[in-house]
């Protein structure tokens, strides 16, 4: 690669998508080290993990438009398969038997299989996977016009809190391929692509400093009121309490991160983890496992927030060696390929 083609490459690539993802994949990989190390969620979900996750959705909207304002929903559909399903396939095989063992069903393994086959393997990849189609079929169809995006935001959000809610009365039960969390990451995905498609309008009125403190006095709000009156936010499965908090929420923590992060330096580790995210989440739940059962037999346990971190850095150096060797050896199963 001459020196041109690699700064060229460098600024086709958004270091600020990188650094924002990376910092959410983070934060995934921390919640689940609490879980496993300490056997809850010290830090409270609702305080950021639903904020992360919608801010994945909000960055794979973003990125099926490109810089000039086209979308080719062949190419999309090719990288969809190369970028999302080989890798979840590949990877929720390679760890089931895994799996099997850690949870004493190796004479079940039929089970784990057809979890794959289902799209149960991995809630978030199955969910980006077929909010990932829908959208691809929706733009094409209607030319990706605001108004039907729009449109279809409202409707996703209508069907998320009716169908996809566990507490609704018309939950729907089979939620094959996560077909619920994708009606929900949709509304997100939405969002995404519009601001990218008029992303010079948008951060004129998001990220100016007055709406950037109505978005922190926002989500200060929605925070208060879902801690001290307990309601859900959980995004998988959806299980919320009030639709109009949590999009108030989730709408806040997306605009405040995304007008911080266009402004932060680079973090060159933050945006590589970014970058490998796919990796990283297929392995977010094996690796605080394995590490958190490997200290609780030497006798080391949770004794508040200050002791998790020094283990969550293990739990993280250990995924980024995985990733990289992942990223390394397995170049037939990853599409390094700007998506």
């Amino acid at each position: 690669m001459t020196v041109a083609t690699y700064k060229c490459n460098m600024e086709e690539r958004k270091a600020w998508i990188d650094l924002l993802r990376g910092f959410c994949m983070m934060a995934i990989l921390y919640f689940h080290t609490e879980m496993y190390y300490a056997g809850k969620d010290v830090v409270p979900y609702a305080c950021y993990v639903d904020n992360a996750l919608s801010v994945f959705f909000f960055i794979s909207g973003y990125l099926m438009l490109k810089e000039n304002s086209t979308f080719n929903a062949k190419r999309k559909l090719k990288s969809i398969v190369r970028g999302l399903i080989v890798p979840y396939f590949f990877f929720t095989l390679v760890m089931a038997f895994p799996k099997a063992v850690m949870h004493g069903q190796t004479d079940n393994l039929q089970a784990f299989f057809i979890d794959v086959v289902t799209g149960d393997a991995s809630w978030f990849a199955s969910a980006l996977i077929t909010g990932e189609l829908a959208m691809t079929l929706f733009i094409k169809l209607t030319r990706g016009r605001t108004w039907p995006l729009l449109s279809l935001a409202v409707v996703c959000s209508v069907l998320s809190a009716s169908l996809a809610n566990q507490l609704s009365p018309w939950h729907n039960e089979c939620n094959i391929w996560h077909v619920n969390e994708a009606m929900l990451g949709c509304v997100f995905m939405s969002a995404g692509y519009l601001y990218h498609r008029y992303e010079s309008q948008c951060h004129a009125r998001f990220h100016n400093a007055a709406a950037v403190f109505i978005a922190l006095v926002a989500l200060a709000c929605t925070k208060s009121a879902i801690l001290t009156q307990d309601l859900e936010m959980v995004f998988g499965p959806v299980i919320v309490s009030s639709f109009a908090v949590f999009l108030v929420d989730n709408f806040s923590a997306v605009i405040l991160l995304t007008a911080c992060f266009r402004r932060l330096p680079s973090v060159a580790i933050v945006e590589w983890t970014g970058r490998h995210s796919l990796v990283y989440y297929f392995i977010c739940g094996g690796v605080p496992l394995l590490i958190s059962a490997a200290l609780g037999r030497t006798g080391l346990v949770c004794c508040g927030f200050l002791s998790v971190i020094p283990v969550f850095i293990i739990v993280y150096a250990t995924a980024t060696v995985i990733t990289w060797l992942a990223y390394r050896y397995l170049p037939f199963v990853l599409n390094t390929k700007k998506r």
